[in-house]
């Protein structure tokens, strides 16, 4: 999938997400807010963030489940946000680095704090990056 597609997908989603894991104990929904800014403020309007529940059952490899569920783009103030329903695994939120001006950021919320509250507060800040053309 290319970075175009990306964005036109990420236009296009909800920004909701169901993991189907109705009967799950650990299972909750939870509110993200977040903003996107470079190393000296600026927002980065237009980005791509992509969210993952990665959950601890191990795969048939040994590694953990990792389940894109939510694609969404940033507003012209850097902020966006997402609401995921029924999350039973830690919640991993990356900016692509789908422009060649800043790199990739990424931040995880572990379990155990999405166990203890439905609302976060993520910032992200990657670094400038000059295109070479």
């Amino acid at each position: 999938m290319d970075h175009k597609s990306i964005r036109r997908l990420g236009t296009s989603l909800l920004c909701c997400a169901s993991l189907g894991a109705a009967g799950i104990a650990h299972a909750r929904s939870v509110q993200v807010d977040g903003i996107v800014v470079l190393e000296d403020g600026s927002p980065i309007a237009g980005g791509t963030i992509v969210v993952r529940e990665i959950v601890n059952r191990k795969s048939a490899r040994g590694m953990p489940y990792v389940h894109p569920v939510s694609v969404v783009p940033t507003n012209r103030d850097g902020k966006f946000q997402f609401k995921l329903e029924d999350v039973q695994g830690s919640i991993d939120v990356e900016l692509v680095p789908d422009h060649c001006d800043w790199t990739v950021a990424v931040t995880e919320i572990k379990l155990q704090e999405l166990l203890s509250k439905d609302h976060f507060d993520v910032r992200l800040e990657p670094k400038r990056e000059t295109c070479k053309r």
